[in-house]
C-alpha cells in the first residue's frame, strides 16, 4: 500500500475534530499547503496512507487517503470539513494547494524518525511538506513473522 507522511500543527488543526466529523459523515478534505504534481500522484495507488507527524512530536494518527484533489473553496462547507476549521478558515488566510480526500483516521503513535522513504533510506526530520513512505510494520504483523 503506497502512503505518504505530512505535518498537521496544533496550533491550527485539531486532529479530533477531523474524527469527530469522520464518526459523522464519509470524507474529510483535509487542505494543505503543500503541493503534490499530478505526475507523482498518478503513480500512487488509493487508497493509501497517510501518516500524520503532529509538530514538535511524531506520528500520532493514520488516515485513509481516497484519493488526493486540487484544492477549492468549495471545499469548505460542512459535508467534507468540520465547522471549526471552516470558522478558522475565514479568520485566517492559509495558502492551501491541495486537499486530501480522507475517510479514516485512527490512533497511531510512531517515531518519525524511524519511518523509511520510499526509496528505502531513512526518514531524517519531520515533513516541511510531505514524504513518499514505506508504511511501517505493525508489532502485530512482526510477531506474525516470527
Amino acid at each position: 500500500m503506497d502512503a505518504i507522511l505530512f505535518s498537521a500543527n496544533p496550533n491550527r488543526t485539531e486532529v479530533a475534530d477531523a474524527i469527530s466529523h469522520l464518526a459523522r459523515r464519509k470524507a474529510l478534505y483535509w487542505s494543505v499547503g503543500f503541493k503534490i504534481a499530478q505526475a507523482k500522484q498518478d503513480e500512487f495507488e488509493y487508497p493509501m496512507y497517510g501518516y500524520i507527524h503532529i509538530t514538535g512530536e511524531q506520528v500520532e494518527y493514520r488516515a485513509t487517503i481516497r484519493e488526493i484533489i486540487p484544492f477549492s473553496r468549495k471545499h469548505y462547507y460542512p459535508l467534507v470539513k468540520p465547522k471549526r476549521w471552516i470558522k478558522a478558515q475565514k479568520e485566517k488566510k492559509h495558502s492551501c494547494q491541495i486537499s486530501l480526500a480522507i475517510t479514516k483516521i485512527v490512533p497511531f503513535s510512531y517515531n518519525t524518525l524511524k519511518l523509511k522513504r520510499h526509496n528505502g533510506k531513512k526518514v531524517k526530520r519531520a515533513p516541511q511538506s510531505y514524504i513518499r513512505i514505506r508504511p511501517p510494520i505493525s508489532r502485530k504483523a512482526r510477531a506474525k513473522r516470527s
